[in-house]
């Protein structure tokens, strides 16, 4: 009889043991699963922060770079090689006399060169030629000289603020050609280069920018 008082007080201290054990791990999951939901909310948190984040640094980017390509201008339509190894002495001599400029007003050019494409070959479009200037107050120069002109093969393109030159035979044949989305782009057109004196250039379409 005694032994199987103690067999049922063990069992009874075995299942009180086993009910305190089962309490604690409730008690557990329930601090588990709060932490969960805090967790939750704080990536929920961080994705809506980290969303802001990158949209801001895409419109900070996004207004580098048009800064940037604010003193960018490119020549569409000059003869591979016309331009020599000196392609900024090249523009600086031509530009001004294509939109009509004044030879003495100041435009600094910082650099210039074709673009990266692959030479093309004799009867293909040449690569523009791609000019940085030290100034944006240069570009706007160009740019207010080539408007003054008003020559017939030259007229304002009015998706952005910044004026843009488009050639409008360049419209549809671009379509078809690797040159950048006039969209995205300015462009001068120029029809030919030549003057009486035949110096040593010949344009074909235009000067993009």
């Amino acid at each position: 009889m005694c032994e199987i008082r103690d067999s049922v007080d063990k069992v009874h201290s075995d299942l009180q043991e086993t009910r305190l054990k089962l309490s604690e791990l409730e008690s557990h999951q329930d601090e588990f699963e709060g932490a969960i939901v805090n967790m939750c909310e704080d990536i929920a948190e961080g994705e809506k922060h980290a969303e802001y984040e990158i949209l801001t640094l895409k419109d900070k980017v996004n207004d580098l770079e048009n800064q940037s390509r604010r003193n960018n201008l490119g020549l569409i339509g000059f003869p591979e090689g016309v331009e020599g190894r000196d392609a900024v002495s090249f523009v600086e001599e031509w530009l001004p006399e294509i939109i009509g400029m004044d030879q003495e007003r100041p435009f600094e050019i910082q650099r210039a060169h074709r673009t990266l494409q692959r030479r093309p070959s004799e009867h293909d479009r040449p690569r523009a030629i791609v000019i940085r200037l030290l100034r944006f107050r240069g570009t706007v120069t160009i740019l207010n000289a080539a408007r003054q002109e008003k020559r017939p093969d030259i007229w304002k393109f009015k998706n952005y603020d910044l004026p843009r030159y488009v050639n409008n035979s360049l419209q549809e044949e671009s379509a078809s050609c690797s040159y950048p989305n006039p969209t995205n782009s300015r462009f001068l057109s120029v029809k030919k280069l030549t003057d009486g004196s035949q110096k040593r250039a010949e344009a074909g379409d235009g000067v993009m920018m």
